[in-house]
């Protein structure tokens, strides 16, 4: 039996990709777009109570940014089986499991790191993550993933779905959803045995997420940082998984819009809290020698991703990003909130059913988020665009 340490926040359940540790257990896929170039389209569905909130995120291989606080980064992973209570002020926990390379306690801290951001939270979050080898390129059917090589064994794979088996069982809530969890799980193990490249949220239950991330050994850390913060994200969102929230915004004509939203508050906090965790030798490590600020390298992600598919839309490539800029347009308007994106409170009372085809505020800021540009070194927006 290995030991098992108090820490602080996250109760871990790590496994070495050697073979099994004795476990300590503590007691939807996204819409496809089209991009348009006036307002944001809307569709109207017939809400559904079944199926999982799902985000799905593809990592973004952009510069990194700058820090002032530094989560510590070790060396390579060991085999332990470790339980972090949960804080005072956040009564939930985040479970990890962990056959990637990285060492567990790189993402321990780094999960903390954005957990401590919130203002306070509800969900109990599993984390599972793993490393995948070379490109094959079949993709998974129904999810915007595609096969890579397999880099688990089959006993690896056993273990993992019998840990997230347990955990599901444990849950208040998916404990009682035999035929919903059985589907999650068939999903899970088709996505480990096929090699692939998870970058997912699934909102099981309101307080209940799984996030399950895959990734080739050797990614940048500063990439890395930004992918796990990212996902981790939206298992704080609450409201993502609220069934009176989902079905508000169904009444209203789910388009575009609600999934951009949803990426684009995640980016923006992403963008700001993996700024604080790098340091200067970080940024020189990586040539960012020129860096500014987060807010800058936002833009500068943006405006690459706009010349890289040559469209202004919001959901061109890199939705995620396009939409922190369209976020970050309402902030400087005075419409939204910088501190209630990151600390996760806009997403508490179903804020983001205001951000539809019938606000004007929110359709000026899906039609001129592009609007910026660069003035002596630092990106904007337009002075126009500000003071329309």
């Amino acid at each position: 039996m290995k030991e098992i340490i108090p820490l602080l926040l996250i109760s871990l359940i790590t496994v070495s990709c050697g073979g099994a540790s004795d476990i300590s257990m503590t007691a939807t896929t996204p819409t496809t777009t089209t991009p348009t170039t006036t307002s944001p389209a809307v569709t109207t569905t017939t809400p559904t109570t079944t199926s999982p909130a799902v985000t799905t995120t593809t990592p973004t291989t952009t510069s990194p940014a700058v820090t002032t606080t530094t989560p510590t980064t070790t060396s390579p992973a060991v085999t332990t089986t470790e339980t972090i209570n949960t804080s005072p002020s956040n009564h939930s926990k985040i479970d990890l499991i962990n056959l990637s390379a990285t060492p567990t306690s790189d993402l321990t801290n780094w999960a903390n790191f954005a957990s401590d951001k919130m203002s306070e939270r509800t969900s109990n979050i599993l984390v599972v993550t793993y490393n995948i080898g070379e490109y094959i390129g079949e993709e998974i059917p129904g999810m915007p993933f595609n096969t890579n090589e397999v880099i688990l064994s089959q006993s690896e794979i056993d273990l993992i779905m019998a840990q997230i088996e347990q955990w599901l069982i444990n849950d208040p809530c998916m404990s009682k959803q035999r035929g919903h969890r059985n589907e999650e799980l068939e999903s899970y193990r088709f996505w480990l045995e096929n090699g692939a490249d998870t970058s997912t949220h699934r909102g099981l239950c309101e307080e209940t997420r799984l996030v399950m991330m895959a990734w080739k050994d050797g990614m940048e850390t500063w990439n890395l940082q930004r992918f796990l913060i990212h996902e981790l994200y939206h298992a704080f969102q609450r409201d993502i998984a609220n069934e009176y929230c989902n079905d508000t915004i169904e009444r209203m004509g789910r388009g575009e819009h609600a999934h951009a939203v949803v990426e684009g508050a995640a980016d923006y906090f992403t963008f700001f809290t993996a700024d604080e965790m790098y340091t200067d030798a970080d940024r020189q490590n990586y040539d960012q020698i020129g860096y500014r600020s987060p807010l800058n390298n936002l833009f500068i992600d943006a405006l690459d991703l706009i010349n890289e598919d040559g469209t202004n839309d919001v959901t061109g490539s890199g939705i995620a990003t396009r939409a922190a800029i369209m976020v970050r347009l309402m902030v400087e308007k005075g419409w939204l909130s910088h501190e209630s994106i990151l600390d996760g409170s806009f997403h508490h009372n179903c804020e983001r059913a205001d951000l539809n085809p019938s606000n004007p505020d929110f359709v000026f800021a899906w039609e001129n988020w592009f609007q910026f540009e660069n003035q002596n070194g630092e990106w904007r927006f337009l002075d126009s665009v500000l003071n329309n």
